[in-house]
């Protein structure tokens, strides 16, 4: 091998480090799926200064108010939240079940946020049984 290859090897090692470190903070800083990623990730591997390009990205991307897509909010969630509430009073109140089915009418419509998923699934934990400790049925 002649020194102009192992140079010009060494030199494109040291580019994609620079690609993935520049992605990775692109990635830690503007998480979640929104219009636009995948241009921005373009742009960041083809500029000569990978790093300083993710950094102007991010501040742009936030400074243009970005709303990241709530695609991760999905009746799942819902379904580990009545789990959680049937294991802690070992029956659902009509108020859950209310509650469950607005969550999910939220989620279909796809209007249900992380804040608000967060807001909705605290009030529920929250909720006193209607039923007294000694009516309530148990196996």
């Amino acid at each position: 091998m002649s020194n102009q290859t192992t140079s010009a090897r060494k030199s494109e090692i040291q580019r994609r480090r620079y690609e993935k470190t520049a992605l990775s903070y692109f990635d830690s800083n503007m998480p979640g799926r929104f219009k636009g990623r995948s241009w921005a990730r373009e742009r960041i591997r083809r500029d000569p200064r990978p790093l300083k390009e993710a950094k102007r990205l991010v501040d742009w991307f936030r400074k243009q108010g970005l709303e990241i897509d709530s695609h991760d909010i999905d009746f799942s969630a819902v379904q580990e939240l009545r789990v959680r509430i049937l294991r802690k009073h070992g029956f659902l109140d009509t108020i859950h079940g209310m509650l469950f089915q607005r969550m999910e009418r939220l989620i279909a419509k796809d209007e249900m946020s992380q804040d608000r998923f967060e807001t909705m699934a605290a009030a529920a934990l929250a909720m006193k049984p209607a039923l007294p400790e000694g009516f309530r049925w148990t196996s």
